[in-house]
């Protein structure tokens, strides 16, 4: 408040504060006018991809990476619930690490030479992913899926940090990246939007046409 920077409080326990950071972001983007208005009410997704459709912005959330352990699962968390609202996806960053979600379907994942090393990894967190392949890895994956107690892709690298890679995955997985002891990144940084996607993920089933003499 000293510095002229508004505080906006929320006091709904329901959603972490990642979330409402995340919601009040894409309604300044989308719905300008009606933002801080809406402060102190749930963001309007809860969790699912809005209705009017991604916000054109990459979002980078920065230290939230290190700490206590339920904190950091809470910030995957949101990366699940959020990265389909922000055409760029959302990073989570911190000094030593950047993280985030590539969705179903081919990805190609771009990342900051200045900033990161070669290794890299593929987490199923939260879920399997049931068919992954890769290029530009020096140990790629061709078809087998991802799962904890099964198969993960940990320790991996980048054959040339430059290029980067493309992940084609049947499920959302987590892409992670370690970055350079140098510095820590600034915002001018063209760090990780990893998920920039090639092809659209396949269509969901549709749903069995409903008759007229349908009964509840």
């Amino acid at each position: 408040e000293g510095c002229s920077v508004p505080i906006l409080r929320d006091g709904d326990l329901d959603v972490n504060d990642m979330d409402k950071c995340l919601g009040l972001a894409y309604d300044l983007v989308m719905h300008p006018d009606e933002a801080l208005r809406s402060v102190g009410t749930p963001p309007p997704t809860m969790g699912r991809a809005p209705e009017a459709g991604p916000a054109p912005i990459a979002m980078r959330v920065m230290g939230t990476l290190g700490g206590r352990f339920d904190q950091v699962m809470g910030a995957f968390h949101c990366l699940y619930s959020w990265s389909s609202a922000f055409s760029g996806g959302v990073s989570i960053v911190d000094s030593g690490n950047v993280a985030a979600v590539l969705l179903p379907g081919e990805n190609v994942v771009r990342v900051d030479e200045r900033l990161a090393t070669k290794v890299c990894g593929l987490l199923p967190i939260g879920q399997p992913c049931r068919s992954l392949r890769t290029t530009g890895l020096k140990w790629n994956l061709d078809g087998p899926g991802l799962a904890f107690g099964t198969f993960v892709s940990s320790s991996n690298e980048l054959v040339n940090v430059a290029a980067g890679a493309t992940v084609h995955a049947s499920d959302p997985i987590i892409w992670t990246n370690e970055l350079k002891p140098s510095r820590w990144p600034s915002w001018e940084d063209s760090l990780a939007a990893p998920h920039e996607r090639a092809t659209p993920p396949p269509p969901p089933p549709r749903e069995p046409a409903k008759h007229a003499t349908e009964t509840k």
